[in-house]
């Protein structure tokens, strides 16, 4: 396959993603609608609007879904996303350490484009799609290891 063209790179979407913790080390999450009325937790994040960076597209959905004015303090894992029947465009997705708040942390939040918010345990988290837990999990590994991880691919 020859090279991308510089003057016209393929199209890509860009998602910046909180992982935000309570005290008790639980990761807040959202629930959304899916395809088929499936219920897919993720998350909090929004995608990035053309000039924005994920940092600043996962500090906006902090702010903006849960009325934190929470800064990230460092990038956890990239993982990559090949094209899908519900993403036409191969994307990346970036995970931040938004750190732990304080329970009981009031949270202002925006249900506009979600059906609830969860506190998950991390022992819990092999309830979520594969995707998802795979991505959570390799944050949650970076945290602690104080690295950064690189998903090649959805599992």
């Amino acid at each position: 396959m020859p090279d991308a063209n510089p003057t016209g790179p393929p199209r890509r979407w860009i998602t910046g993603q909180a992982l935000v913790r309570n005290e008790f080390g639980a990761v807040l999450l959202a629930e959304r609608t899916g395809p088929n009325d499936t219920r897919q937790w993720s998350l909090i994040g929004a995608d990035a609007h053309p000039d924005e960076t994920a940092l600043n597209a996962a500090e906006r959905a902090v702010r903006g879904k849960l009325g934190l004015p929470l800064k990230a303090k460092r990038l956890l894992c990239a993982d990559h996303h090949p094209t899908t029947p519900i993403r036409f465009h191969s994307g990346l997705a970036f995970v931040f350490d938004f750190g732990s708040i304080p329970g009981p942390a009031v949270l202002n939040l925006d249900l506009r484009d979600v059906t609830g918010y969860g506190w998950v345990r991390p022992d819990a988290l092999t309830v979520l799609d594969p995707a998802q837990h795979t991505r959570i999990e390799a944050s949650l590994t970076s945290l602690h290891a104080r690295t950064t991880a690189f998903l090649p691919g959805c599992p």
